[in-house]
């Protein structure tokens, strides 16, 4: 299937019904959420998936997600070329009651009035992927901190019960 033909919304249960796998490659443009943290929006996104029903009738998305993203490197502070794999396996339900018939390790998106987006849906697992630090494998700081100066004059503080101790030497001399 060609991006042209990947839609944004899609009916999940048409889909699944049908138990065809799609292969794609979208330009990183076409996810807004995704581009909002990094530095560049070039490149695409590979999308290898497949909609089907699992044996209690659910539908379940499975699939890859490959994608080349530029980022920051919190090192350096460079753009860094960080290659973004997520594997997908998640139910698309439409209705939150369905949710019990899962097992608490089976993910799941509940979607609306028969139509889900998909985009949104392959954006997300993306975001999920993205390393929380990014960083090249071996550079150096950016900022390179200084040495601590080692003859800095210790300013003396003024004892605060110097007074009191002068206050009562008064008090013992006026007696």
């Amino acid at each position: 299937m060609s991006e042209a033909s990947l839609p944004a919304h899609i009916d999940p249960l048409k889909w699944a019904d049908r138990d065809a796998p799609f292969v794609a490659s979208l330009p990183v443009q076409r996810f807004q959420r995704l581009l909002a943290g990094l530095p560049e929006n070039a490149g695409a996104v590979q999308v290898t998936c497949r909609l089907r029903r699992d044996p209690r009738g659910l539908v379940l998305l499975t699939g890859e997600l490959h994608a080349d993203v530029v980022m920051t490197c919190q090192r350096c502070l460079d753009a860094v070329t960080i290659p973004v794999a997520a594997d997908m396996s998640l139910f698309l339900l439409p209705d939150e009651e369905l949710a019990e018939r899962l097992d608490e390790s089976e993910d799941y998106v509940v979607y609306d009035e028969g139509h889900c987006d998909l985009l949104a849906v392959l954006e997300d697992e993306l975001i999920l992927a993205l390393p929380l630090v990014p960083r090249h494998d071996d550079c150096e700081p950016a900022v390179v901190l200084a040495e601590p100066e080692t003859d800095v004059p210790v300013a003396q503080k003024e004892n605060p019960f110097l007074v009191l101790a002068g206050l009562k030497r008064q008090d013992t001399d006026s007696e």
